[in-house]
């Protein structure tokens, strides 16, 4: 444990708080101990909570698009009809971690614009 000279985690309580955490404990056997809270942690944190600015009608719109579309055969085969594109590609819908697929599931409906246009 004296030998080690950096500790990346992320940032919670229980691992880095000032009284009896992970971090305390490690620093009591090697003071000179450095922490690098983790970038992807950190990252992800930053995404999402930028995420919550977006209007809440984004997601709405596509998670609806998308049900009602998938939810039928018939509606899936009609605007495949419709998609005059040569590879074909679905609709994507929003996963719970909102920030990491939006951006995939709004290129895919740009992608499919015109077809819902005539599909509608």
């Amino acid at each position: 444990m004296k030998l080690i000279i950096n500790f990346g985690m992320d940032n919670a309580n229980v691992r880095v708080k000032s009284n009896n955490s992970l971090l305390t404990r490690l620093k009591l056997v090697n003071p000179k101990l450095i922490l690098m809270h983790c970038n992807c942690h950190s990252g992800h944190i930053a995404s999402g909570e930028a995420n919550k600015a977006l209007p809440k009608e984004v997601d709405y719109l596509l998670r609806s698009l998308v049900t009602y579309i998938i939810n039928s055969s018939k509606r899936s085969a009609l605007l495949e009809k419709f998609h005059f594109v040569k590879e074909k590609s679905k609709l994507l819908k929003p996963t719970t971690i909102r920030w990491l697929s939006l951006q995939h599931c709004v290129i895919r409906v740009l992608e499919h614009w015109n077809s819902l246009n005539l599909f509608y």
